[in-house]
């Protein structure tokens, strides 16, 4: 055996060994649930913007629309520019704005610091604060949805993402690797009570944690990664809600779509790192959620394990001139990513809603657009070590 077939089982027997360790040992968890008031709780959403005036007013609409209504004046649009053009589209729907004043701090996590310090200032308590993005819609019953799972207690929950731009087979990949990692992942962590990955948007915040912490302290421009590791280390509650559905847009374009990937995969690597050594020195003092506190520990090194198993596998038949058996190889990934592809669309069909056409040409564009996270991942190693 040479030394390229010895790592290629090595790092394949770990991935294994690591997946099995987070299986058995990451069930055993107990929730920390909220204090229940019989009361009727009182939300207030947050809302960051991009420059679209026409994906802002659409957001807006939909919070009108909402069954379980929120006061609009309960509604605050963060803005990024002073001579921001939103600001009139706010006026008409009678929400609030709140002008950010240090523009140097580029990143979501600093715009939700300032709005909830903004509503400090005026003495302004809520139950639930709700994150979004300008980009979302919620669908009519979103907020009734959300509401069920404040009522049971959970400190934080997130809803069913949606694509809003189905149109475009980039944005329709992007927005299927979503809904993977919610049903497949979150979901099954939901009927184990294990923390959760957050979504970008979509989700509340109970109010009692903002009492805490009396601002944002998530910095990065994925904050809902910090975020997650937060509610982690400290055993809080979380629900995934497939009934609260909301929508977003996903890039459009490959360039766009690597970006943003790359931009997740840099930070996400960046915080596991900062949080791994406190996961698990929170093991040894008989927490609630061990379980949780061991998967977000072990996080994705299993995958990366089998990755590295797999292009070493690729280099080794390339070197060793074995093409036929080469081709089988790709060809067998290609057809099981097809195989994940067409169970997810099967299984969550009717929610995604996505045009016939752009259906059947994502199910085999899809595995492509999988095996780019490849190209991503190496990115991330060999970029220089660049904070987003």
């Amino acid at each position: 055996m040479t030394s390229l077939q010895f790592f290629i089982h090595y790092f394949f027997f770990l991935a294994i060994i690591m997946s099995f360790l987070k299986y058995i040992l990451s069930r055993k968890n107990k929730l920390k649930l909220a204090k229940i008031t019989d009361q009727k709780p009182k939300f207030t959403i947050l809302i960051t913007t991009n420059k679209s005036l026409k994906d802002l007013e659409e957001l807006l609409i939909s919070i009108k629309n909402q069954s379980r209504k929120v006061p609009m004046k309960d509604v605050y649009v963060i803005l990024e520019d002073q001579k921001d053009d939103q600001i009139e589209i706010c006026k008409q729907y009678k929400v609030n704005t709140i002008k950010r004043k240090y523009f140097k701090r580029q990143s979501r996590g600093y715009a939700l610091e300032e709005g909830i310090k903004y509503l400090k200032e005026k003495n302004k308590t809520y139950d639930a604060y709700f994150i979004l993005e300008s980009n979302n819609i919620l669908e009519q019953d979103y907020l009734k949805e959300m509401e069920q799972d404040y009522q049971k207690g959970f400190h934080i929950s997130m809803g069913y993402q949606k694509l809003k731009n189905k149109t475009k087979i980039i944005s329709v990949s992007e927005s299927l690797m979503v809904t993977m990692i919610n049903q497949w992942i979150n979901q099954r962590r939901v009927k184990h009570h294990k923390n959760l990955f957050l979504s970008p948007s979509g989700f509340y915040i109970h109010g009692s944690l903002i009492e805490k912490w009396k601002s944002y302290p998530f910095h990065s421009k994925n904050d809902e990664i910090e975020l997650s590791y937060y509610a982690c280390y400290h055993g809080l509650s979380m629900n995934y809600n497939q009934n609260a559905i909301y929508k977003v847009s996903e890039p459009e374009t490959l360039k766009t779509s690597i970006q943003k990937r790359k931009q997740w995969l840099k930070n996400y690597n960046q915080i596991w790192l900062q949080n791994i050594h406190n996961l698990l020195e929170k093991l040894t003092k008989k927490p609630n959620n061990p379980g949780s506190l061991i998967l977000m520990a072990i996080g994705s090194c299993p995958l990366i394990c089998l990755l590295i198993s797999i292009i070493l596998g690729i280099i080794y038949l390339i070197i060793s001139k074995h093409y036929l058996m080469l081709s089988f190889v790709l060809l067998e990934l290609y057809i099981i990513l097809v195989t994940l592809t067409y169970l997810i669309i099967l299984k969550e069909g009717e929610k995604l809603h996505l045009p016939d056409q752009i259906q059947s040409l994502v199910i085999w564009y899809h595995p492509i657009f999988f095996l780019t996270y490849i190209y991503v991942f190496f990115l991330t190693l060999f970029e220089n070590n660049k904070t987003y």
